[in-house]
């Protein structure tokens, strides 16, 4: 109960400082190159209809469906797991990125939306640059700049390619929002079942993991979540049930440690309360 209690104070004090923050000052990140290839830490997941990765250019998204299509005839989706404004400059996939990446924390998908399509139009005709972050980024992209003349939201260029596009803003880092998980629940239980899925966040790692690991709770209710976490980091994944040491008050210690304890608790809806109440009535439930 402790701990419940600390992450939603820590929820609180977020809303608090980010939330009014959704135009705070940024920078323009660069998730990724724009080459002609398939997108980071791309894995097909055998014996199902569904596939991961990171964040793909305008041209890896054709390339993705071009690979998909090989063997696939039906509808493909494009679920796209990312709560931060993103979208495309000349073709290059970048994000407005504020501290933390906290700047439309727990913002649904059509005001999330609303906002990138205001701040990917104000850059039209403008020069920018383009900033890789974080390790990996910095280490495998250049900082580029760029002179603006075309953009498009994920949502344009997907359908553009004739995929169908599904967004569920994820806060980056953290277990996604109780509402969201509501819409992925009842995304899954009406969608066609011979349709492909497409999970992607920034790089392909945490969020994405998460919501393939909801995904097999939710269609393999015989696995263990031991199995299916398993074999989700065999495949490439974050290993989300492993505990970080460290500060208990440290941002991402925090964090991942909640998400650690949250798929746990999944796990018990899925096989206990699926049938029952929602997600973020259970939610709810736990924390009185």
């Amino acid at each position: 109960m402790k701990k419940i209690l600390a992450l939603l104070a820590f929820v609180a004090l977020a809303l608090a400082c980010f939330l009014p923050r959704a135009n705070a000052e940024g920078i323009w990140r660069l998730d990724a190159s724009n080459a002609n290839e398939l997108p980071r830490n791309f894995r097909l997941i055998p014996n199902e209809n569904i596939s991961a990765s990171g964040q793909p250019s305008f041209d890896g998204l054709k390339v993705l469906a071009e690979n998909l299509r090989e063997n696939f005839t039906g509808e493909i989706y494009i679920l796209d797991l990312r709560e931060e404004s993103h979208g495309f400059f000349n073709g290059s996939p970048t994000s407005y990125y504020t501290e933390k990446n906290l700047a439309n924390f727990f913002r649904g998908a059509d005001e999330v939306e609303g906002i990138e399509v205001e701040l990917l139009s104000d850059m039209i005709n403008q020069r920018v640059n383009l900033l890789p972050l974080g390790n990996f980024d910095k280490a495998h992209y250049q900082p580029i700049g760029l002179f603006v003349n075309r953009i498009s939201t994920e949502r344009q260029a997907a359908e553009s390619l004739g995929l169908r596009y599904e967004r569920f803003t994820a806060t980056d880092m953290l277990f996604p929002a109780p509402d969201v998980v509501d819409k992925f629940i009842s995304f899954l239980f009406t969608v066609d079942k011979n349709a492909w899925l497409h999970f992607h966040c920034q790089a392909g790692n945490g969020r994405t993991t998460t919501f393939l690991v909801m995904y097999e709770i939710l269609t393999h209710p015989d696995k263990s979540l031991e199995e299916i976490c398993e074999r989700q980091k065999n495949l490439g994944g974050s290993d989300l049930l492993a505990y970080r040491q460290g500060d208990p008050h440290d941002y991402y210690i925090e964090a991942h440690n909640f998400r650690a304890e949250k798929i746990r608790q999944f796990y018990r809806y899925a096989h206990e309360y699926l049938e029952q109440m929602t997600w973020s009535e259970f939610y709810q439930k736990e924390l009185n």
